[in-house]
């Protein structure tokens, strides 16, 4: 996949990579992070829900299992009420992500955050420049917190 002039490759689901999930844990969230409400008790992930099969996506998608489903949710909760909606998207290789686009021409910055499989996150940042910074690999239950501070 190609954004801004950016190569991006995302791992192919070979089954090479093992995941561990774990039974969900409530997470604190701090108080200067404040969820809306949602009476209906349907957002932005119940679709992704339904994605719980290979090949969702009519070719060769791995599952986003509900954990990971859960787990975008627990993410959503822990950002900023100002900072600006991201976009979010399934990805075939089981994750959910969130991307944020700042900045213009020459400072144009793409901030991605994939969660999953399970409670994995993984953040990066693409700059106009061609530069890439990954930021590793932590939880959502102990790293995300710090991790969106570091980046917002």
């Amino acid at each position: 996949m190609t954004i801004l002039g950016f190569q991006i490759t995302t791992p192919t689901g070979s089954g090479s990579e093992r995941f561990v999930t774990q039974p969900l844990k409530p997470i604190a969230i701090p108080k200067e992070y404040q969820p809306s409400p949602n009476p209906s008790g349907a957002d932005e992930f119940t679709e992704y829900e339904s994605y719980n099969l290979s090949g969702w996506d009519g070719f060769d998608a791995q599952p986003i299992s509900a954990a990971t489903v859960q787990e975008a949710r627990n993410l959503s909760l822990l950002l900023p009420r100002e900072l600006m909606s991201a976009d979010i998207a399934p990805g075939v290789d089981g994750t959910i992500g969130f991307e944020w686009r700042t900045g213009s021409g020459d400072q144009r910055i793409v901030t991605i955050l994939d969660v999953g499989p399970g409670d994995r996150v993984v953040a990066r940042r693409l700059f106009a420049t061609g530069n890439t910074v990954d930021y590793g690999e932590t939880k959502v239950r102990t790293g995300a917190a710090a991790l969106i501070k570091q980046l917002f």
